[in-house]
């Protein structure tokens, strides 16, 4: 694979730079809005589907090369960065609320993509600085426990009933939140409970990690309030709210209404490529450091962003993750698309080389709307501060 492939893996911490550049320069804090649910769906709906994939011999190289592990790094920096430059900002300059709610919504957005970041790091459990990296990252989103639930509980479980975040068929978005929220912080508690059971370590010791996650929490809050006040805590809370809604919204994208086959009670087949939702689109995957080549990431969860595969066994959606987040809000709109494009697959046993009709014009209309209601809502913004 040519070096040059390593280029696109800067985009996402070029557009986390772009909020802080349109603050800057024109007072607009709704950019990075526009930027995901009007940009990133219509360049995915422009340029061709990446569906090639690296040769064992290419993957082989690629795995030893520094460089991309780079890429990930970097966009943790960035995140982190932009993150505390949007603390400051908030807590002490004179915003209108209008501004106060697009910063609230635009960097809970790339938080919810800095989930992603820390994602591919923490999987790498044997390497402890890329590890300690993801969890600093998720500090801001008051989310570590995701850390334990995701790499010991959800690939363990995914497709499963005992997942919480394996989404169910016709299970609305709505219904999905509050069962995974309170599912998965349940699972990592009983996860880590499990460890130390093995250990013969007492749950409520210093050693169970979920006290460190509680003091960390504690400290960040604290020295938040210290320097900023109430509005420095106010931005805390709400991006790290929006941030974990935003994640628990693509679980519920990557996972709706894929089984696995109960072999006998409790227990179930391996986990395969066509038990997670595929996305071919080439610009959010490359935001995304390949996230959405999902299915071969829970077939294969130690391999780097790098080397991950698209299979057209695999069932496929026919938008990236951006614009099903959108489809998600609307649960008429997002299972006619679901449905639509699972029943082609089952009666296939593959992803149809065409995208059918009807599920093509939901999709198409759902363009339109979220790049004219993004589109609307940034540029309101610029308006509104012109005049204020």
């Amino acid at each position: 694979m040519p070096e040059v492939a390593l280029l696109p893996y800067l985009t996402y911490p070029t557009l986390v730079l772009m909020s802080p550049l349109t603050y800057l320069l024109t007072g607009n804090t709704w950019a990075f809005v526009f930027i995901a649910f009007g940009i990133i769906p219509t360049v995915d709906a422009i340029l061709p589907v990446d569906t090639v994939n690296p040769t064992k011999e290419e993957q082989s190289k690629m795995a030893k090369k520094k460089s991309y592990r780079h890429m990930v790094y970097i966009a943790a920096i960035v995140e982190i960065a932009v993150w505390l430059w949007g603390l400051h900002v908030f807590a002490t300059a004179e915003l209108n609320v209008y501004q106060r709610v697009g910063f609230i919504l635009s960097h809970g957005i790339f938080g919810a993509a800095g989930f992603n970041v820390a994602h591919e790091l923490f999987h790498k459990i044997s390497n402890k600085f890329e590890v300690i990296l993801g969890n600093i990252n998720m500090i801001p989103m008051l989310y570590l426990h995701f850390y334990v639930e995701h790499v010991w509980g959800h690939h363990k479980n995914v497709a499963t009933p005992g997942d919480p975040a394996s989404s169910r068929r016709n299970e609305t978005l709505y219904a999905f939140l509050p069962r995974t929220l309170v599912g998965g912080f349940k699972s990592a508690w009983n996860l880590e409970a499990e460890r130390l059971k093995k250990e013969k370590k007492s749950v409520y010791s210093l050693e169970n990690r979920h006290f460190t996650f509680f003091l960390v929490y504690i400290v960040a809050l604290t020295a938040t309030y210290h320097f900023y006040g109430t509005l420095g805590l106010t931005y805390y809370l709400l991006v790290a709210l929006n941030s974990v809604i935003y994640l628990e919204t693509i679980n519920y994208v990557e996972h709706y209404a894929l089984t696995r086959k109960e072999i006998k009670p409790g227990v179930y087949e391996p986990v395969d490529i066509r038990h997670s939702w595929n996305c071919t689109q080439s610009f959010s995957n490359w935001i995304l450091f390949r996230l959405q080549r999902h299915s071969d990431h829970h077939e294969n969860a130690l391999k780097p962003y790098q080397n991950l595969c698209s299979y057209e066994d695999s069932p496929t959606l026919p938008q990236g993750y951006p614009l099903c987040i959108i489809m998600s809000l609307y649960p008429k709109v997002w299972f006619e698309m679901a449905h639509g494009v699972l029943k082609k697959y089952h009666e296939l046993g593959k992803t149809p080389a065409k995208i059918p009709m009807k599920v093509r014009s939901v999709v198409n209309k759902t363009i339109f709307w979220s790049f004219s209601v993004s589109f609307a809502v940034t540029a309101g913004c610029s308006a509104y501060n012109a005049y204020a």
